[in-house]
Order: structure tokens, then sequence, then C-alpha cells
């Protein structure tokens, strides 16, 4: 029996006090398969903890990480849009490449990233991931597979400051981190229909992306302009891509809604698709509205991570889905530039953009019509008798822990 310290909301003061509760759990032993946050909090001492705490650590949470994170993505897309910049400046010619090569050539970075991802999601479970992640980034430009909110070895945070950025997590019921691999976590998540549904709805929204991040600028240039015009018309994806990210992101959590918000940003990628295949050449500034309409596509992918993080749990499940995901985010990426082979108006590519992103659609209603039959019916047999406690940091999937809730 040991003594865990809960945080409660009074309402009166506005303050979160910290409760006790004697509750049986696994103490830190050799092979424990507890998440390391409740280790953590059973060795630690505290006794109030006030709201106005709690938000002075968000933001010096935000200020550590925010500013590395945005730093790294930057550099990473920069690297990874030159190519549709090249595409147009000349490089075929230069290097006597035909359409066929640039397709390939442009999904054989996917292709290495996708071989590579089993690999990296065994080493983020059992090495510190900060120092992994950094390793990657200076050495491959490597995206994060999973961001940790806090690193439970911090020096820039106090034990106090800790324990609040642990308990803010314990209502997430998905845990913080466990280096022990275990299989059955590994079968229930391949064994998963949620799985291989979000890994399908990756697949297809990114197989667009070739659109967007590859073939954007040569697509503007068909429409009859330079190459330095083309450039220049590409500044405004810019712009909406933030817009759509910035607006489905405060949706999003203001709502706790995740499903009909990525909806939201695959339907003007279907407009705009079909306004690039099938207006008339002459409808030049039709035609170029549609291809940033596309920008709004690549929007949702930051949503669909930010499903998986909030409906998969346990350590083990969490990064294989992690690396399941980024591999249909590769597959996705692959199979994108081959759409694109009949230059220059690319009119398969487009008609592929409509198809995928319908068939998108379709599967995340399926998806969230699962997730809202299984809370519903876990609401039916929910046991009021018993609280919470620790449950959120035992390393329970979200298929164990009943006291899991799905966000749609």
């Amino acid at each position: 029996m040991v003594v865990v310290v809960r945080l409660k909301m009074h309402p009166n003061d506005g303050a979160t006090k910290a409760e006790a509760t004697h509750v049986p759990v696994v103490t830190k032993e050799p092979g424990t398969t507890v998440d390391s946050a409740l280790t953590f909090l059973h060795e630690a001492n505290i006794t109030t903890i006030s709201a106005e705490d709690e938000k002075i650590l968000l933001r010096k949470i935000d200020w550590m990480i925010m500013p590395l994170m945005s730093a790294v993505y930057l550099m990473q897309f920069i690297d990874k849009n030159l190519i549709n910049f090249a595409n147009i400046m000349g490089l075929g010619k230069d290097t006597n490449t035909s359409p066929t090569q640039f397709s390939h050539l442009a999904l054989s970075f996917w292709v290495s990233y996708l071989a590579f991802e089993p690999i990296s999601g065994y080493l983020l479970q059992k090495l510190p991931v900060a120092k992994y992640l950094g390793i990657n980034v200076v050495l491959w430009g490597n995206d994060t597979d999973d961001l940790y909110v806090v690193q439970e070895k911090s020096s820039r945070l106090s034990d106090q400051e800790k324990i609040i950025a642990i308990e803010r997590l314990r209502g997430d019921t998905t845990g913080v981190e466990n280096k022990n691999i275990k299989p059955a976590h590994i079968f229930e998540a391949i064994r998963d229909p949620h799985t291989w549904l979000i890994c399908a709805i990756t697949t297809a929204i990114n197989i667009p992306n070739a659109a967007v991040s590859t073939f954007q600028a040569a697509i503007i240039k068909s429409l009859g302009y330079t190459s330095k015009e083309a450039a220049l018309l590409t500044i405004p994806s810019g712009v909406i891509a933030i817009i759509a990210i910035l607006s489905a992101c405060f949706i999003s959590f203001r709502y706790n809604t995740r499903g009909l918000v990525i909806v939201s940003l695959l339907v003007p990628g279907i407009i705009g698709a079909t306004l690039m295949a099938f207006l008339p050449t002459s409808s030049k500034l039709g035609r170029l509205f549609g291809t940033y309409l596309t920008n709004t596509i690549p929007s949702s992918t930051p949503l669909i991570y930010s499903w998986v993080a909030a409906n998969v749990a346990g350590h083990t499940k969490k990064v294989t889905m992690n690396a399941l995901l980024l591999m249909a985010f590769c597959l996705g990426n692959i199979l994108g530039p081959l759409t694109f082979t009949a230059p220059p108006n690319y009119i398969a590519a487009k008609i592929a953009i409509i198809a995928v992103l319908g068939f998108a659609i379709i599967l995340i209603a399926v998806l969230a019509l699962l997730y809202h039959r299984e809370n519903s019916r876990r609401k039916e047999v929910e046991d009021f008798s018993q609280s919470m406690n620790d449950s959120s940091f035992l390393d329970l999937t979200d298929r164990q822990n009943k006291e899991f809730r799905y966000v749609l």
C-alpha cells in the first residue's frame, strides 16, 4: 500500500489541492511494468498546487519546447520543398531527367524513410527520447515520431513542476513513458481495427501531398506563368496552410474533436482538385484558386497525429502505432508522385486527389462511429464505485483500461 498524490480542483478557492489516496499499485522493482510517471509520483512529496502554478508551468514548458520544435520543422519543410522549386528552375534539363525519373526522385526519400521507421520505433522506446531525436535531427533532419511534454530527467524543471506536469496528463489516460517493450501491446496494435483505419486514412490523405509539396510550382507554371512567377505565386499557398492549421487546431482544442475537423480540411482539397481538373484551360484564375485550396490537405496531418496520441494508450502500443502511422505517411508520399506522369496538366493526378480524399472521408466516418460505439458501450458498464486512481500510469492500453474514452 502506498500514498498517491491526487489533484482535485476546488471551485471555492480556484486552487488545486493535493489529496492523499491509499491504493494498491506496483512499486518500483526490477522488471516493473508501470509507467515511469507513476514511480516518480510515488516517490514525490507535495502538498498544495495552485491553478496559477499550473499556468506558469505550462508557459514555461511551451517556451522550452515550441521554439526548438518550430525551428526543426521549419528546416525540415524547407529542405523537403526545395525540390518543388528546383523542378521548375531547370533541374530536369540540367540533369537530363525525364518527368518519370523526377517522380521517382521525389518518392525515393520516402522509401528510405519508410524502411527505417520500424527500427526507429524500437530505438525510441529503448533509448533516451530527447537524445535519440536530437541525433536524428542532426544526422538526417528526421522529424519526431513522438513528443514527450515533460522529460521525467529535465534539470530545467523542479520536482514540484514535474509533478504538476505529470498530473495534468492523468486525465488523458495515455501515460508518459515505459522502457519495457511489451509484445502483447504490439500484437494488440496489429489486431486493432482502429490501427488500420487510421493508417489507411493517413495514406490516402498523403497521396495528394505530392501535389502540394513537390509538384505545386510545376502545376502553377503549367497555367502559363514563368518559372519566377510560379515560384512567387506559391506564397499564398503557405498563407492558406498557416490559416488552415491554426483554425483547425483552435476548433479541435475548443470542442475536443478531431474527425469532423479533419474532414473540414479535406473538403476544400476536393473542391480545389475539381477546379484544377475540370475548369477549362482559359479559366486561369479559377484553376490557380483550386491549386491554393489543396493546401488545406496537409494541414490535416497534425490533427491525425493528435488523434492517435489521444486515442492510443500503453507505451509500447503507442510506439508501435506511431511507427505504423509514419510508415503510412511515407506510403502515401511514395504513391503520390507516381500519379504525376502526364505533364503539364497532370489530369490523372488531380482526379486521384478527388478519389483518395473522398475515400478518406468515408474511413474517417467509420472510425468515428467505432469510437462512439465503444465509448457508449463502456459508459453502460461503467463502475462508478471505482475511481481513476493511478490507472492512467499503469501502462494499460486503451483496450485494457475500461476507464479510457476515445476522442471523436
